[in-house]
Formats: C-alpha cells, structure tokens, sequence
C-alpha cells in the first residue's frame, strides 16, 4: 500500500473487550486481505489519516464515508488505526458464515425498511462508549449518477451524532478498482457540528453536505441539493 502513514499495525486496544479473545483470527485476516488488495490495486492512503484523530483524547466519532465497492470497509481499515465498528444492512446478517463474520468484528445490524430503533440505541450506546461507529450514509452501493439521486442520506445519522456529542471523520474513496488500478482515500481532522455547521441549517441539510464533503475529498461529482429534494419530490 503506498502510504506515508504506515499501514496499520492492528493492536489488541482497539477491539472492544468482548472480542480481543480472537484477536489473532482478525489480524491473520486483515493482513490477508491486504495483500489480496496490494496484489490488485494500487492503493494510496493519504498523510491526514495519521493526524484525523486525537490520540490522547478518546472521544465518539461517526464516520462517513462514500460508498462504490464491497471492499470500502477493509480499505478503511487499513488506512486507519484505531478499530471501527461498522453499521451494515441487516440483510447480510442472514448470509450464512458471512453473518457470523459481521458479528465477530462488531458490526451493527441496520433494518433499513423502517426507523430501527434497536439499531439506533445500539449505536448511540457504542458511541457513547466512545467508540468509532463508521457509517455510509447512502445504506447503498452507488456507481451511477440515478443511484447517487435514489440512495440520498438521512437526517437520522446527524441525530444520531448530536445525541452521542460525537464528532465527525469524513473519509472520500475514489479509484474505479479495476485490475491494478490507482485507489486512494482521502481525509480531514474530525471535527465537531458546530464547528462548520450553524443553527439555522436543518439536519436534512447537513445530512447531505456531510456526504458530500466524501465526494469532495474523493473528487467524484455529487448532485445538488436541489436536485436530490426534486428527485425526491417527483418519486413520491
């Protein structure tokens, strides 16, 4: 992985207490995958990953990132050190031995059919417990201008960060992970709502520049706000 920032050397403080017993088990895989992704891609991590976070302050955060291919989680593990525990769909919870995976390595089940207020405690109670919790806020996979207008981000996730006082790390994936092909994650230092957003803007509003501050970082197009509220007036 070329990166000025070391990939990550994973230690046993960063798994919550009730999974460091397999700590081996995750780190003989996260050092799998990332030779399989050195092997296929070339990836580029870059300098602000080392600065994002306070080391000596442990505080909640909420990270947010774009979303385009099944392996955005394990690229941003490898970038970052400390561990992220990931809200996923709940349908890949029902795939047999994958679902057992997820559970292992601390994800959180999201029902994205409803307002899943299980999910929601779960998370506020794990950011409360000042931890990481990484989130894609389109719940989706999105390579095309119609899914990026389709899969818009919720006001439920500035809710969620308000209620926790948790700050922000906003992570931009760009690259097309074609064979050999140049992937890079970008970032900037966490910060707090109030520090960039002020009181008359509503959570729907920062919802969706939050997002789009990962596709700025990534330096892919994103739609207008404008143009995802008619979108979303025209579909309804």
């Amino acid at each position: 992985m070329k990166n000025n920032n070391k990939a990550r050397a994973l230690s046993v403080s960063d798994l919550p207490d009730i999974y460091k017993s397999r700590y081996g088990w995750r780190l003989f895989t996260i050092r799998t995958v990332y030779i399989f992704m050195k092997l296929f891609w070339k990836i580029e991590v870059d300098d602000n990953f080392a600065t994002c976070l306070s080391a000596e302050d442990r505080e909640p955060v909420v990270l947010i990132a774009n979303h385009q291919n099944f392996f955005d989680v394990p690229l941003i593990i490898l970038a970052l050190n400390p561990w992220v525990d990931w809200v996923c769909k709940c349908e890949l919870f029902n795939i047999p031995l994958f679902g057992k995976f997820l559970q292992e390595w601390a994800a959180i089940p999201f029902d994205r059919s409803k307002v899943d207020l299980t999910a929601i405690k779960t998370i506020i109670q794990r950011l409360k417990a000042k931890r990481i919790v990484g989130i894609f806020p389109q719940g989706h996979r999105c390579r095309t201008k119609a899914e990026l207008m389709q899969y818009r981000p919720s006001a439920t996730i500035v809710g969620l960060i308000r209620k926790a006082e948790a700050k922000v790390l906003v992570v931009g994936i760009s690259g097309d992970f074609k064979f050999r092909s140049k992937i890079r994650l970008s970032t900037q230092k966490a910060f707090k709502l109030e520090e960039r957003y002020n009181a008359g803007q509503s959570d729907d509003e920062i919802a969706y520049d939050l997002l789009k501050s990962a596709y700025d970082l990534a330096k892919r197009p994103y739609p207008t706000y404008s143009e995802l509220k008619s979108h979303e007036l025209q579909t309804k």
